[in-house]
């Protein structure tokens, strides 16, 4: 895929990068839920979606989606130390657009949304980001909601995403099936409150997905300046691998 207008950042000779205490973010978030209970649920979710995998013979959920290019735009830099959300332009990534559950292709169902950037992760491979549909409020944003048809509603990261002051949430407001809002809220170390969701750009889709394309798309590949918690990882990378071989077998 082509890219309109690269985000680049400027190069800082000698110096670290300032996304680079991503992962020290990420193992002060240890705090936030044990390593051992989230290693022990990861187990079991990985174990139980494993199961889920066999018996459909397919991915155990979001198996109905559609596949489309599509520009992700900043307008607004977010100024947080993330490439992806500080650098003003356009770049061009695939969007896989899905139903968790899956048991229809029609009708009410928690919406997902998964967004590839190519090359964007910190070691130069390709980055994801995964987004479904969750509530607006102060708690319920932290809830996953159906919605009856994909473009409907808001769309967010649901777990946080540590950045080097703190925790990130990125969120997706449907206009239309092709037409998004990007926008963050963080929540800076030692504080407790997250702060009001800051516009940063948009996601426009080519066209409304009609087809679909094997992909699988990572829950700890973040882009670069971000990264999965600790404890995100451990409960999320073991329901990952474990779908992913029992579904091939």
């Amino acid at each position: 895929m082509s890219t309109f207008t690269t985000m680049h950042s400027s190069p800082r000779t000698g110096r670290r990068p300032p996304w680079s205490g991503s992962v020290n973010a990420a193992t002060r978030l240890r705090r936030g839920l044990p390593l051992l209970p989230a290693r022990v649920g990861g187990l079991l979710l990985g174990a139980a979606l494993g199961l889920t995998a066999v018996v459909r013979r397919a991915k155990p959920l979001h198996t109905v989606g559609a596949v489309t290019a599509a520009t992700w735009s900043v307008t607004q830099p977010a100024s947080l130390g993330v490439p992806l959300l500080d650098s003003r332009g356009q770049q061009r990534v695939l969007v896989r657009l899905s139903r968790a559950v899956s048991l229809t292709r029609v009708g009410w169902d928690v919406m997902g949304l998964a967004v590839r950037v190519p090359h964007a992760a910190a070691d130069g491979q390709d980055a994801d980001l995964l987004f479904s549909t969750t509530g607006t409020g102060r708690w319920t944003r932290f809830l996953l909601v159906p919605r009856p048809r994909w473009g409907v509603g808001d769309y967010s990261t649901l777990l946080p995403l540590a950045w080097q002051r703190g925790t990130a949430t990125l969120r997706l407001h449907a206009r239309s099936i092709t037409a998004y809002d990007l926008s963050v809220s963080t929540r800076a170390n030692g504080v407790r409150r997250r702060s009001p969701w800051k516009p940063v750009g948009q996601l426009v889709l080519d066209r409304t997905p009609t087809t679909d394309e094997p992909l699988r798309f990572r829950p700890v590949a973040a882009p670069a300046g971000l990264a999965a918690p600790a404890w995100v990882t451990a409960l999320r990378q073991p329901a990952y691998v474990a779908a992913r071989r029992l579904a091939r077998s």
